[in-house]
């Protein structure tokens, strides 16, 4: 049992169950062909880019993702049969390539390493393997298949590792027995994340960065706020982890932002740090993470201008279709139409009571939460609780309610079409909320 509460083990038994479950969907409620049927639609983009790629350059198209309706036909493929020579077909249509302008495009760069690399080793196989035998049939013919399953299991590693990690900070704050009990936990119960876990679009690890960052630094201050050469150095890696998600995607931004700041509330209360010293520390993280998305903002026009494009119309209209139109949308009778006329409120519902077939309702997950608030009913005066722990998570709890809430509201438009936008709760609540759970559990089962 020694070995198992060392945190180098602790850390690869996370990430390795974490990243088979976000390959194949293990251990959690959600069936992988719910994968199939609403993530493939971002994958062909990936698939596009990757296939384009092997002949072409990641600064093609100003970098910028792109779609071919080839890969339509790749669709809950159950084999690799539909991937036969779909490579060539791609770059032999140019002119069916769509150019998706509305992020800066980062996803084939950050992944372009690992394909060059499964690209060289498909040439070694082809150099050595014996003509016509199967081994070489397969490279000439279905070299993307095996290349987008490596990429993914490689992707589904990254996130675990980022995953785990977080947990890691659980196994140091708390104890290995409410890190191991929080995994089992995010296993079995958080479908969101093991909906996006291997998906080469998204790189879901990356929504945790500054949430990461930033609870990792305070953990090595003991809880303490921190000077200032660590502060800014930490805000500046957190807003850096900002860009970095947003040139995948401007989704969850807001929730992410308002993470970054959850880790210095955690400590505020656990530590009851004055007013004064959490305003402090709060300031230059909220600054870096505004100066990150700045950042994205302008890698985003200057990508589209080299392409040639009004990048102020172009961002413009992006947001306000995702967002509340400004009467631009008002007058369409499709989807887009119906979502900027959304009410923000029938929005937050949507989100709350239920996660549209993608896993368990949210509320359903809150309930054990909200009915242990109820049994401390006559303390609501005094807070719920007096154990400064307890209150800590209930901040860092709420505190990313709301980062989720101005995700749904800022980008209502948005919200109301993608139903996946249910992950914002769990950038950090549901995962606060998992450990919470599992404080609990420890204690009832210890006492």
């Amino acid at each position: 049992m020694a070995l198992f509460s060392k945190a180098p083990v602790f850390v690869l038994i996370a990430t390795l169950l974490l990243a088979a479950n976000f390959s194949g969907h293990m251990f959690s409620s959600l069936p992988l062909k719910r994968f199939l049927n609403n993530e493939f639609p971002s994958e062909a983009h990936m698939i596009t880019r990757l296939a384009y790629n092997s002949e072409g350059s990641t600064q093609d198209h100003s970098g910028f993702m792109l779609y071919s309706p080839v890969v339509e036909e790749l669709f809950l493929a159950a084999d690799k049969e539909p991937y036969k020579d779909i490579r060539q077909t791609i770059n032999n249509n140019p002119k069916d390539i769509v150019i998706y302008q509305s992020h800066v495009g980062l996803q084939d760069e950050m992944l372009y390493p690992v394909w060059k690399m499964l690209f060289k080793l498909r040439d070694n196989v082809l150099e050595k393997a014996r003509e016509g035998s199967r081994w070489q049939k397969r490279m000439q013919s279905y070299d993307l298949y095996y290349i987008v399953k490596i990429t993914q299991a490689f992707v589904a590693l990254f996130n675990g590792l980022i995953i785990a990690l977080i947990l890691l900070w659980v196994f140091k704050q708390f104890s290995i027995k409410t890190a191991y009990i929080a995994l089992a936990l995010v296993l079995v119960l958080m479908a969101d994340l093991t909906f996006f876990g291997r998906s080469m679009w998204w790189i879901m690890g990356v929504w945790f960065l500054p949430f990461l960052i930033m609870s990792m630094s305070y953990l090595m201050a003991r809880g303490q706020p921190l000077r200032t050469a660590p502060l800014l150095l930490a805000s500046i890696l957190a807003g850096l982890g900002l860009t970095l998600k947003t040139s995948l995607g401007y989704e969850f931004a807001s929730t992410i932002m308002v993470s970054a700041v959850v880790p210095v509330t955690f400590y505020a209360m656990l530590n009851k740090w004055s007013f004064k010293s959490w305003f402090i520390q709060c300031l230059p993280v909220g600054i870096f993470q505004l100066a990150g998305l700045a950042l994205t903002f302008w890698l985003h026009a200057q990508a589209l201008e080299s392409g040639g494009w009004d990048p102020i119309a172009l961002l413009k209209e992006t947001f306000e279709g995702r967002a509340h139109g400004n009467g631009h949308f008002d007058a369409l009778e499709d989807l887009v139409g119906d979502s900027v006329n959304s009410s923000v409120l029938g929005v937050w519902a949507s989100y709350i009571f239920g996660y549209k077939n993608m896993g368990l309702p949210q509320f359903i997950l809150m309930s054990p939460l909200l009915f242990w608030l109820w049994t401390r009913r006559k303390d609501w005066k005094t807070g719920f609780t007096k154990v400064a722990e307890e209150k800590a998570l209930l901040t860092g709890i709420a505190l990313g309610g709301l980062g989720a809430l101005s995700m749904f509201t800022i980008l209502k438009g948005h919200a109301y079409i993608h139903s996946y936008d249910v992950a914002a709760w769990s950038i950090p609540m549901n995962l606060l909320l998992m450990v919470f759970y599992a404080r609990w559990i420890e204690k009832r089962f210890s006492s």
